[in-house]
């Protein structure tokens, strides 16, 4: 869903004195956006008829102005489908990251939307198995469901913290059907540093996470979950060598 971008700031620290004003109405159409700073916004939006997902920067510093950058989202295919996936931010690293929910790439850029380079999480997919058909009025839509790759993602402090799609070569189908699998990826060097399983609750999967300097937050159902993230992760925020390791 595309969304008009309409900004509000705060103009008063003090709660009974809060004041908004409207920063940026009908500067940008969005389907997802990300704060950098208080005066620059990374976004994603379609361009033009071919209605392909471009990212871009908003800047408000001098007045509301929109830069697209066409050929950072590579496609594959003919489809706008093939380009779809999550856009990320790493506030300590000013780094963006645009991770594909049907094929096993992240695409790593600096906060100027400069290409820094594209890296592989260790699935196989490499090309988005998706089938389309072309309605009558010229919509292209998904003719079946696709096998997600990328389920859901966040990052802290260098390290991408990725929930996998598809069961691997080695899992044990039991673990699969009742945990989620998350794989951890170091960014700095870009290296796989190991996965862990997040336990379904009630029958439902995580559907949201969020990480701290020590806690993993997992979002299950209704339920809110706090893991204490162990030692060895914790240094890989630092810089610290990959290795299989578990949340406790």
């Amino acid at each position: 869903m595309t969304v008009a971008f309409l900004l509000f700031i705060a103009v008063s620290v003090k709660a009974s004195e809060i004041k908004l004003r409207t920063i940026s109405h009908q500067d940008a159409f969005f389907s997802q956006i990300l704060v950098l700073d208080s005066l620059h916004f990374a976004l994603r939006t379609k361009e033009g008829s071919s209605m392909n997902n471009v990212l871009g920067l908003l800047t408000i510093q001098d007045g509301p102005e929109v830069k697209l950058n066409k050929n950072i989202l590579s496609s594959k295919s003919q489809n706008n489908f093939d380009t779809d996936g999550k856009l990320l931010f790493d506030h300590n690293l000013n780094e963006l990251y645009y991770i594909y929910f049907y094929r096993n790439q992240i695409v790593r850029m600096n906060s100027d939307l400069d290409l820094i380079g594209t890296v592989k999480t260790i699935d196989t997919t490499s090309v988005s198995p998706i089938e389309t058909v072309k309605l009558k009025d010229g919509t292209i839509k998904m003719s079946k469901p696709s096998q997600v790759v990328n389920q859901s993602t966040t990052l802290h402090n260098g390290l991408i913290f990725n929930r996998s799609g598809l069961m691997g070569k080695h899992e044990f189908r039991e673990s699969w059907k009742s945990s989620s699998i998350i794989d951890v990826y170091k960014i700095n060097p870009y290296q796989y540093w190991g996965s862990f399983y997040v336990q379904h609750r009630g029958g439902k999967s995580l559907s949201h996470m969020l990480v701290t300097d020590q806690y993993f937050f997992a979002l299950v159902g209704n339920d809110l979950i706090r893991y204490k993230i162990r030692k060895p992760l914790t240094d890989g925020m630092n810089g610290g060598k990959p290795k299989n390791h578990k949340t406790e």
